[in-house]
C-alpha cells in the first residue's frame, strides 16, 4: 500500500513538473508572438510613413509641373504625359486609406 501510495505521489508530481514546463513554454511562446506582432506592426507603420513621403513628394513635383504647364511653357503631349502620372500616382495614393484623425 505504502509503495502504491509512493507510486502515485511520484507520479502526480512528475505531472506537475509537466505542467509546469508546458505552461512557461505556452506563457514564452505568447509573449514572443506579442513581440513580434509588435515588430510587425512599427516596421508597416515606418513603411506607411515612407510610402506617405513618397506619395506627397510626387504630389509637389506634380503641382509643380501643373504651374508650368498653366504657364504654358509645356508641349501637350508632356501635360498629357503629366496628368497620367497624377493619374497613377492617385492609384496609389488610393492603396493606403487617408488616416483619420
Amino acid at each position: 500500500m505504502i509503495a502504491i501510495s509512493l507510486c502515485a505521489l511520484l507520479v502526480l508530481g512528475y505531472a506537475a513538473w509537466v505542467q509546469n514546463s508546458v505552461n512557461k513554454r505556452l506563457l514564452m511562446n505568447a509573449e514572443q508572438a506579442v513581440t513580434a506582432l509588435n515588430d510587425i506592426k512599427a516596421q508597416n507603420a515606418k513603411a506607411l510613413g515612407e510610402i506617405r513621403g513618397k506619395v506627397d513628394a510626387l504630389a509637389a513635383t506634380i503641382t509643380a509641373l501643373e504651374a508650368t504647364i498653366a504657364g504654358g511653357e509645356l508641349p501637350q503631349a508632356v501635360a498629357d504625359a503629366i496628368a497620367a502620372v497624377k493619374a497613377s500616382s492617385q492609384e496609389l495614393d488610393d492603396v493606403v486609406p487617408d488616416a483619420t484623425v
